[in-house]
């Protein structure tokens, strides 16, 4: 899903994630890694306050014995003390805390995944640590919100994203049948944001970032798993599991395994002299204001720092 602005604090985006949806049977969570039904529903916001969050069908194909095509999740809807739900499931070695949504969502999304399913709601105060050993740039102060996955913020590069579909190319260039079936694109690795800088696998690189009144500081880079060969234009996972095979052929670190893609953590400026204090040289915003969270825009230019190349042997 693709927005034109995100409100962002120092746990990840506002809204990111707020929802996951658990197998009722099994109590753990149905994931990309385990579902390739989930490339059926394709999200959208249209209120202007951002306060929906519309699931549908990606087109009249999928599901088609399913009269109502779409479900709309709310941000600011209210729960009861009957809603409130604490499991204990596998999700990143985490309880699950939150509220279970309405069973006409859960009838919807068990109709589109196949399995008997409900969907829960992040509580406000849940709060993750992050994993120290594939974070190698973390602190233990660092948290993500709701059910976001590994780190507050994931970023890709477009031009890494380019290589890697030229590498795919070239590896089935005398299987033209093969190579039909392939796909890499942006849905393929899900970034919370998407970049497109210099030459590929540059933000391997990357040490810290701002935009705007946003720091960035890298945490490590982003382990890549078999989710990576769903193919979400057909709906399926990719017979030959690519392009995670060729990931795991030419992007494999020694210590961190298949790698694409960065994490970073992001912190807030609040006030125009704190931006001061810190970049006397450089112009204070003024399409957006400072406060406790910041604003980014599509097509927004950031400032950089990079480390030597000691991090990965590519």
């Amino acid at each position: 899903m693709e927005v034109s602005s995100v409100q962002i604090t120092p746990h990840g985006l506002v809204g990111d994630r707020n929802w996951v949806i658990v197998n009722a049977k099994t109590q753990k969570t149905i994931q990309n890694e385990n579902s390739h039904r989930i490339t059926l529903i394709r999200l959208e916001i249209k209120d202007k306050n951002c306060n929906e969050l519309i699931c549908k069908l990606q087109d009249d194909k999928c599901v088609p014995e399913l009269k109502q095509r779409e479900i709309v999740l709310s941000y600011n809807k209210e729960y009861t003390k009957e809603d409130n739900y604490e499991g204990c499931f596998n999700y990143m070695n985490q309880q699950l805390k939150g509220f279970k949504e309405s069973k006409e969502i859960n009838d919807w999304f068990s109709a589109v995944l196949g399995e008997e399913a409900y969907v829960i709601k992040a509580a406000k105060d849940r709060k993750m640590g992050l994993d120290m050993e594939k974070l190698p740039f973390a602190r233990h102060s660092d948290v993500r919100d709701a059910f976001i996955s590994d780190a507050p913020i994931h970023v890709c590069n477009m031009a890494s994203i380019r290589a890697m579909e030229q590498l795919i190319k070239e590896k089935y260039k005398d299987k033209p049948d093969v190579l039909k079936n392939k796909e890499v694109d942006i849905l393929t690795f899900r970034p919370t944001f998407l970049i497109d800088y210099q030459e590929p696998y540059c933000e391997d690189e990357f040490f810290e970032l701002r935009i705007q009144n946003v720091l960035f500081r890298l945490l490590g880079p982003c382990q890549r798993c078999k989710t990576t060969s769903l193919n979400w234009g057909k709906n399926c996972r990719d017979d030959l599991m690519e392009p995670f095979m060729t990931i795991c052929e030419k992007r494999k670190h020694p210590k961190y395994g298949p790698i694409f893609g960065i994490y970073l953590k992001p912190d807030i400026i609040p006030t125009a002299k704190d931006f001061r204090e810190l970049f006397e040289n450089f112009h204070i915003m003024k399409d957006r204001s400072f406060g406790v969270t910041g604003i980014i825009k599509k097509r927004d230019s950031f400032k950089l720092r990079v480390r030597q190349k000691t991090f990965t042997p590519f």
